[in-house]
């Protein structure tokens, strides 16, 4: 009896398929290392040619997997730019399938594989894009607490182990099913570790000013967000230590009021509250360029402190090949972001906060910037209100509870529509606003200090493994394979 088996390719769609559903707004993780285990079938199945161009193949099968997987979680771009959204999922689907042909010709070394790949598109192009990622959908499951320790890298390695455990046999699969297991239960023994409280609690006053979600920035709409942000506050009547605003509901380049009267409002409601005013605020620089900034305004009604922010959005907040576009008759925004400079912290009265503006917020890096800095909280102001669907706000939130993982560190996150959200150092979602509505919720946040061994050594112990399993080898793994007569078929590039 002939056994029907999928081709090569169609599985290797499928696994990036199942991984996609893993990631949020879908966020059914365990479907994340079904889809690594199904591509570990794909470029390793029983019965492909061992002549011919195996290279070929593998690369084939990595790019069908990483476009199936990055064109629905990269589709938010199209919002922007069709042909910016396409170049970028073709990139990334091109950097994975180019791990998957140097590295995993042996199959059991596609862990490798897919980590080595995971590093390289978090760093290049456009500074990295690591949304849309194979951690994201771990930030609620089993696997989340490794980041801890090894941080988002950590992750991806652990649920690429899981996956091939479980299409492996014989000390493969005994080796990567110890891994695992002790990957998923080490880690959450103990709570953070390396960090402590600190301190009283920080008394934040989230303010959501609601609003419509999907609409593109245009003045009248900047000048509501504004406005709305305005009124939430000056609702507020508890004492708080710090009110924090979403990021860019200041946008100095389209509200139709001077700089010097926005300047006057933010300080009243600083010193009516007697509180530190956290604010994004969007300032021109030219008729080309302009800053995203989150400022402070001390309870006395003055600027105290500013972050700009560092990693912006391609093809959202600056346009790569922006001549390139325009030739091709692409309508553009006049005006790119400029990428800021400094340490990721807000020194305040109430405490040192690090930060992270919206899209950085997806960047370890970052946030390990600001906490290394002294951040005690970590604040992500952020602002998705032009995107039609779930999408990226609830990518934010899975990011932000694996920063929180890797910090040890309470996370608040403020948006002018939603979603706001309180996380704690364990990633648990604490708290999570609606989405369009006016919402001032008051909450007390710890302050937490020390560094968590992945604020401590950062990426470079999981890059040092990833590197040793790429020089040396784990072995020849034998895939399982059913005792029947395996059907013929052409192996598909």
């Amino acid at each position: 009896m002939l056994a029907v088996r999928p081709s090569p390719l169609l599985s290797a769609g499928i696994a990036g398929v199942l991984v996609t559903l893993s990631i949020p707004p879908f966020g059914w993780w365990p479907l994340g290392v079904l889809g690594v285990a199904l591509l570990g079938l794909a470029i390793g199945r029983p019965g492909d040619p061992q002549s011919g161009r195996p290279a070929q193949a593998l690369f084939g099968r990595g790019l069908v997997f990483g476009i199936a997987l990055y064109a629905p979680s990269l589709r938010w771009m199209s919002q922007f730019t069709v042909p910016g959204a396409v170049f970028a999922v073709l990139l990334e689907s091109g950097i994975t399938a180019l791990g998957v042909c140097v590295l995993a010709r042996r199959p059991a070394l596609l862990p490798v594989a897919i980590v080595t790949a995971e590093l390289f598109r978090s760093r290049w192009p456009f500074g990295g894009i690591p949304i849309g990622g194979i951690d994201l959908g771990q930030a609620a499951g089993p696997f989340a607490a490794i980041a801890t320790w090894g941080g988002r890298l950590a992750v991806v390695a652990l649920v690429a182990c899981a996956g091939m455990a479980m299409v492996s046999r014989g000390r493969t699969r005994v080796a990567l099913v110890a891994i695992t297991l002790f990957a998923m239960i080490g880690p959450r023994l103990g709570g953070p570790i390396g960090t402590h409280a600190v301190g009283g609690p920080v008394r934040f006053a989230v303010v959501q000013g609601g609003g419509p979600i999907g609409h593109r920035a245009r003045p009248e709409l900047a000048l509501r967000a504004y406005q709305e942000q305005v009124k939430a506050t000056e609702e507020l009547q508890q004492h708080v230590d710090v009110i924090a605003w979403p990021e860019d509901v200041v946008d100095r380049v389209r509200l139709r009021e001077s700089d010097a009267t926005v300047g006057a409002t933010l300080g009243g409601l600083a010193r009516s509250h007697k509180a530190t005013l956290i604010v994004g605020e969007v300032e021109a620089e030219g008729p080309r360029q302009f800053r995203n900034t989150v400022v402070a305004y001390g309870p006395a009604g003055e600027s105290i402190d500013r972050y700009e922010k560092v990693k912006r959005v391609p093809y959202g907040e600056y346009f790569p090949f922006r001549g390139i576009l325009q030739g091709l008759g692409v309508k553009l925004p006049k005006r790119d972001a400029i990428a800021g400079r400094g340490p990721a912290i807000l020194r305040t009265p109430a405490a040192p906060l690090a930060v992270a503006i919206s899209y950085e917020g997806f960047f370890s890096e970052r946030i390990r910037n600001g906490v290394r800095a002294g951040g005690e909280i970590i604040v992500i102001p952020t602002n998705a209100s032009s995107y039609r669907s779930t999408q990226v706000p609830t990518q934010q939130i899975a990011a932000a509870q694996l920063r929180a993982l890797e910090s040890g560190r309470w996370v608040v996150q403020v948006a002018p529509t939603g979603y706001s959200a309180l996380i704690d150092p364990n990633g648990r979602l604490r708290w999570r606003g609606p989405l369009g509505n006016r919402v001032v919720k008051l909450v007390d946040v710890p302050r937490r200090l020390g560094l968590t061994p992945y604020e401590r050594f950062g990426d470079w112990p999981v890059v040092v493994l990833t590197l040793a399993g790429a020089l040396g080898g784990v072995g020849r793994p034998q895939l399982r394979s059913r005792r029947v007569q395996p059907l013929a078929y052409r192996d598909a590039p």
